[in-house]
C-alpha cells in the first residue's frame, strides 16, 4: 500500500477537527508497511507511517452509534490512475456518481488519482461509518491542488467558523490554518502552548523534523457528497480557490 504524508490534518473548527488525528496517533506505533492515512477535513499527508494492524484494532466490525472524532484510510498502488478514466470507469472505481473536471480554468490540469477506503470512528473507537473516497490532484507547473469527494456526508460543515459564500444553493466554506509538525515523542513549550492556544499553529506529531506548513482547503457537500479541495503552501488565494470550487459545482454530475 502506499505512503500517505501527513500534511493538514487538525484546525481550530471545530474541536473534533483536532481530536482526529491526536486521539488516533496516540500510540500507534510507527512502521514501514503497510500504510494508512488519517483524515480530517484539511487532508493531511505528513511522513508518519501507521500501522494497518494497529489502525484495524482500534475500531470494531459492527457500527456503533456516536459522534465522529477520527477518520482513517487506507489506499494502494493498484486503486492508482494517471489518465483520468470516464465517468463510467470513474463510478465503478469510487461507487458513487461525482463531480469532478480534468482541468480548472486557471491551468490547473489533472495529474492523478486514487480511491481511499475511509472509516469514521467516535471516541470510543467504535466504528461509526465507512465510505470510499475519490482523490484527485491537478497541477499547473510546480504547483498542485487536490480534490476529495467522499461517497457519504462524515461532517457537519456548519460547525466551521468561516461563514459560508452561498453559489447556485451550495454553501462554501474556506479553511486557512498554520501547521507545525513536530517528532513523535516532541514535548510542547510554553510557547508552543501559547501558540496553539492563540490558533498561530495547529500541532501534528510524527514528522521526520520540525516544519511549519500553511493549509488552506475549500469545503462543501452536494447530492450527499462531501468535497474538498485543497492547496498546501500556495500562492492561490481564497478567491482562487473559491473560484475553483465554483467550477467543480458547475460542472456537470458525472
Amino acid at each position: 500500500m502506499e505512503q500517505f504524508e501527513w500534511k493538514d490534518t487538525f484546525g481550530k473548527t471545530p474541536q473534533s477537527f483536532h481530536k482526529r488525528v491526536q486521539n488516533t496517533l496516540d500510540g500507534l506505533p510507527e512502521k514501514k508497511e503497510p500504510h494508512i492515512m488519517m483524515k480530517s477535513k484539511f487532508t493531511i499527508k505528513k511522513a508518519v507511517v501507521l500501522s494497518l494492524a494497529a489502525a484495524l484494532a482500534i475500531g470494531t466490525t459492527v457500527f456503533a452509534a456516536g459522534k465522529i472524532t477520527t477518520t482513517m484510510g487506507s489506499s494502494s498502488k493498484s486503486t492508482e490512475f494517471h489518465t483520468l478514466p470516464t465517468a463510467a470507469e470513474l463510478k465503478e472505481k469510487c461507487g458513487f456518481d461525482t463531480k469532478y473536471v480534468s482541468n480548472f480554468s486557471n491551468g490547473y490540469t489533472f495529474d492523478s488519482g486514487n480511491v481511499i477506503d475511509t472509516s469514521a470512528y467516535d471516541d470510543d473507537k467504535n466504528k461509526v461509518a465507512a465510505t470510499k473516497e475519490l482523490d484527485l490532484s491537478y497541477k499547473n507547473q510546480d504547483a498542485t491542488v487536490s480534490l476529495s469527494v467522499s461517497g457519504s456526508i462524515l461532517d457537519d460543515m456548519s460547525t466551521e467558523k468561516s461563514a459560508p459564500v452561498h453559489y447556485n444553493q451550495v454553501n462554501i466554506y474556506y479553511q486557512n490554518q498554520d501547521y507545525k509538525f513536530e517528532p513523535a515523542d516532541y514535548k510542547m513549550t510554553a510557547q508552543d502552548k501559547a501558540d496553539e492556544a492563540s490558533g498561530k499553529y495547529e500541532f501534528s506529531y510524527g514528522s521526520q523534523k520540525e516544519e511549519i506548513e500553511n493549509f488552506q482547503s475549500i469545503l462543501w457537500t452536494e447530492d450527499g457528497k462531501e468535497y474538498n479541495l485543497q492547496a498546501q503552501d500556495s500562492t492561490l488565494t481564497q478567491q482562487d480557490l473559491t473560484t475553483m470550487a465554483q467550477e467543480v459545482i458547475d460542472a456537470r454530475q458525472q
